[in-house]
């Protein structure tokens, strides 16, 4: 809403400046034909004809100077947003969005699906390696991050006794 205001104001800044200018400069050729009743003398016009102009121009100029000043604070608005954007340095993940199906994250330009954990902890690229099977995504730098994929299911443990020990149903 304030910047509708804003834009609002400076297009009226603009208009009223060029409408005052215009009406300015179609009067002054008319100022003969406007006191020709009057009794005025050569010089009386010509002194109105110099006071149009000169208010003419006046206009124009406080017009000129406050679109300047409305130019300059927009101008000082954005180099604050820019000082802000430079402060903090570019990161790998600000050019990464999230992937809705694995939750790993996926560059704008670059294929394949990276590393969150990594990107998060030490502004690491790691591209993530798809494990067979589609079981899920390993990282190739630290083995902690992988991330179970659709078809991923607890491996079975299986207990493999010895020959030489004895189990519970070897004494029943």
């Amino acid at each position: 809403m304030k910047n509708w205001l804003h834009e609002i104001r400076k297009g009226y800044l603009g208009g009223v400046g060029a409408a005052l200018l215009a009406w300015t400069l179609a009067v002054i050729p008319a100022v003969p034909r406007l006191v020709l009743g009057l009794a005025l003398t050569d010089t009386q016009v010509l002194y109105i004809r110099a006071g149009l102009a000169i208010f003419g121009c006046v206009v124009l100029a406080l017009v000129g100077w406050l679109l300047y000043f409305q130019t300059r604070h927009k101008l000082h608005s954005i180099e604050g947003q820019f000082a802000y954007a430079s402060k903090r340095p570019h990161r790998f993940q600000d050019d990464c969005t999230v992937d809705e199906a694995s939750g790993l994250y996926r560059h704008k330009t670059k294929p394949g699906l990276f590393c969150v954990a990594c990107a998060a902890e030490n502004d690491r690229e790691s591209p993530m390696k798809t494990e067979k099977d589609g079981w899920g995504w390993s990282c190739p730098v630290k083995s902690e991050h992988f991330v179970q994929g659709p078809n991923w299911r607890m491996p079975e443990i299986r207990v493999q006794r010895s020959p030489w020990h004895l189990g519970p149903e070897d004494f029943g």
